[in-house]
């Protein structure tokens, strides 16, 4: 008999939501005058202390966006994680 096991992980925020390897997420992040930035990815890595995402959107225009982000989970401001949908 075979058994094929697949271990995943799920980013579980603090305002409920539930998040997995592919999916788009929401969030704000605080910039050097303590406002929120807006930035929408789709998750590549799930870690204990962090999130890698790519296909990264900001809606700040003047914040260089890179290809890939690793964003630690701390720095995301309080119940500001979205569920979204990137095209």
């Amino acid at each position: 008999m075979n058994y094929k096991i697949e271990v995943k992980k799920t980013l579980k925020t603090d305002n409920k939501k539930s998040f997995g390897l592919n999916d788009d997420i929401a969030f704000s992040l605080l910039n050097q005058e303590s406002q929120p930035v807006y930035y929408i990815g789709r998750i590549i890595e799930i870690l204990d202390d962090s999130i890698v995402i790519e296909h990264i959107e900001c809606k700040d225009k003047d914040v260089e966006v890179p290809e890939r982000m690793t964003v630690k989970l701390e720095s995301i401001v309080e119940n500001s994680c979205c569920y979204c949908y990137c095209d």
